[in-house]
């Protein structure tokens, strides 16, 4: 499939609270997941970890070491724009660091989400997989 795409999404700032917000994540990781979009999400895959190997959800500097080397590997950035996210610290890092790197990012309201709005920005960036 080749080189994932970043999904940045808010977590402990989601109005729902951090279960909540990993499971809207998940859900919409497997949307792109459905259509063909490698997608990284570190909050799918680091809540679970978190939770069971009693590793503090909420530690920035830790998680964001964690998710450097898929920043570094992913071709590009898609902010979710649920609640919480202008105010995530997470997410303004990561934002921070795809435009340090010169990586295309789009930012996606999940309600309202036609999937044909994605496929054109991901054709015009080259990401055919």
């Amino acid at each position: 499939m080749g080189k994932p795409i970043y999904f940045a999404s808010p977590f402990t700032l989601y109005s729902e609270g951090i279960q909540a917000a990993f499971e809207m994540a998940a859900k919409a990781c497997a949307k792109f997941l459905k259509e063909g979009y490698p997608v990284y999400s570190p909050i799918v895959h680091g809540y679970p970890i978190a939770l069971h190997g009693k590793i503090d959800q909420l530690d920035h500097g830790f998680w964001l070491a964690i998710d450097q080397p898929m920043m570094n590997v992913s071709r590009g950035l898609i902010v979710w724009q649920a609640y919480g996210w202008k105010d995530s610290y997470g997410i303004q890092k990561e934002i921070e660091e795809f435009q340090r790197q010169n990586k295309p990012i789009v930012h996606l309201d999940p309600d309202d989400f036609p999937i044909d709005h994605f496929r054109e920005f991901a054709r015009e960036h080259g990401w055919e997989f």
